[in-house]
């Protein structure tokens, strides 16, 4: 076999990038501060222009179709809120979606047209739906259509919830 053999053989399967892709950033895994050790599992984040979607590892893209036209079943607005507000909101929503067996969230950030620079929210989301613990609960997201938010919205798909075995 030659080089040219095992490389062709190492990309079998390997599809293309969409056109118009900006980016794809894996988000790095993270250990929660919480004290829980499991790492989060990478996820394959890509932006479109004002766009992004996130995928965990293992997962099928064809979630992502299903997601989109989901209008989510808890949402939260986090409008006029700072980060470290936003965050609690955006994990209690995502708790409570968990706690009562939901298994998609709208989360509505902005599109940053009023942040200096990059949009904050929006950026930030991203960021918590990545990293522990919520990385640990998604199985993806996206950005919402237009008729629930556009870009300045975001939908998530969670993991099913086990339920928790009472202790006797």
């Amino acid at each position: 076999m030659t080089k040219d053999d095992d490389f062709l053989r190492a990309m079998r399967g390997v599809e293309k990038l969409p056109q118009g892709v900006d980016r794809v950033t894996p988000a790095k895994p993270k250990r929660s501060p919480e004290g829980d050790r499991r790492p989060v599992p990478r996820f394959d984040v890509r932006t479109f222009g004002e766009q992004v979607e996130g995928l965990a590892p293992g997962v099928d893209s064809r979630r992502l179709r299903i997601l989109r036209s989901s209008s989510g079943s808890v949402r939260v607005d986090l409008h006029g809120m700072s980060e470290a507000p936003a965050r609690q909101a955006t994990l209690a929503a995502l708790e409570r979606a968990r706690d009562h067996e939901e298994r998609t969230a709208l989360i509505i950030h902005g599109r940053g047209r009023h942040s200096d620079g990059q949009p904050v929210l929006k950026s930030a989301v991203v960021e918590w739906l990545t990293s522990a613990p919520a990385g640990r609960w998604v199985v993806c997201f996206c950005s919402a259509p237009p008729s629930a938010g556009g870009a300045g919205a975001t939908l998530v798909l969670l993991r099913p919830h086990r339920a928790r075995r009472s202790r006797r």
